[in-house]
């Protein structure tokens, strides 16, 4: 693969003079077209595809069956990439009910949460690359049949969740996690960071255990009279 470079680029002006005049000599073939769709391409997904694969058809040869298997195999990685999407949403919407401390949440809010998670794609998301909105998020949600909904937050009603409306989500997406303890006001809150998608609440802040070389150390740290019974603590030293 080379470089683009546009004062070398002499030969790809003849390749789009060629496809002009090819589109031309084929302009009525490919407007009256109705290419067959593959399978699992619908709506808006199939328009932008339906060109292309007329274009194929028309070219004959074994192009037909190429861009069509290419299609396929380019909405399949779509289609990924929005089920990857949908795990770390319900991972975040998780985290921001536990430490929102409460069964229901406004949209606003949830929001708000999102989009102070920096290591996320929320406080950049989409084409416009700004901050989610109640909006999106509502869009997001309803290919799982979970809308925004008035919720008493003492006396308003804004907009907003249920965390009963996640259950059967959070069940199907996400790993288990610790029940959540609701906030005691004799204690100081934790500033706990929000989770990922694929960790439970409280993985995050456990403590690693200590790696094997550290043990392996202890002799050293006996010898310089740090602590222990040196003798104990240095069973190499029976047999020098």
């Amino acid at each position: 693969m080379q470089d683009f470079r546009s004062d070398r680029a002499g030969h790809l002006h003849d390749l789009a003079s060629q496809a002009a005049r090819w589109t031309a000599d084929h302009e009525k073939e490919l407007l009256r077209l109705d290419p067959t769709m593959p399978g699992g391409l619908f709506n808006r997904r199939a328009d932008v595809w339906r060109p292309l694969i007329a274009i194929a058809d028309v070219a004959g040869g074994s192009w037909p069956e190429r861009v069509r298997a290419a299609a396929v195999a380019l909405e399949s990685g779509a289609a990924d990439e929005s089920e990857s999407i949908t795990v770390v949403l319900f991972g975040d919407i998780r985290a921001a009910f536990a430490q929102y401390g409460d069964d229901k949440m406004p949209s606003a809010k949830l929001a708000e949460y999102l989009n102070d998670m920096e290591d996320r794609p929320w406080p950049e998301y989409g084409r416009s690359r700004k901050p989610i909105t109640t909006v999106q998020i509502a869009r997001l949600l309803k290919r799982h049949t979970i809308s925004p909904s008035s919720v008493r937050m003492g006396d308003k009603t804004p907009k907003g969740y249920r965390l009963d409306q996640f259950k059967n989500a959070f069940a199907r997406y996400l790993p288990p996690s610790e029940p959540q303890h609701r906030h005691n006001p004799q204690k100081p809150a934790e500033n706990r960071p929000f989770q990922g998608a694929t960790l439970p609440p409280d993985v995050a802040v456990q403590k690693p255990p200590k790696p094997a070389l550290a043990l392996s150390c202890v002799g050293v740290a006996a010898e310089n009279g740090i602590s222990g019974d040196k003798q104990e603590k240095e069973p190499w030293r029976e047999r020098i």
